[in-house]
């Protein structure tokens, strides 16, 4: 299992202060056999959200976090589906 996260600005006001982040997982799963060390799956899974900034930073990093999670879940959804069909 391969995790790239990566977070961006995706809206700043005039100022140039961030309003929005957009923040991209991308996880890339390989899956042999232990046996016969066949490939099994290969996928790689992106999925990306944006949150507002908050007037509290840690109230920020809260949905940042939120976010990942949520992204974590539904890579983990997609990869049990996808193991389920190779199987």
């Amino acid at each position: 299992i391969n995790i790239l996260k990566n977070k961006e600005a995706s809206t700043k006001d005039s100022t140039g202060k961030i309003l929005e982040y957009k923040i991209t997982l991308n996880t890339e799963v390989k899956v042999n056999d232990f046996v016969t060390d066949d490939q099994i799956l290969n996928q790689t899974f992106t999925f990306s959200l944006t949150y507002n900034v908050q007037d509290q930073y840690s109230d920020t990093v809260k949905l940042e976090n939120k976010s990942v999670e949520a992204m974590i879940n539904k890579t983990y959804q997609e990869l049990l589906i996808k193991l389920s069909q190779n199987i």
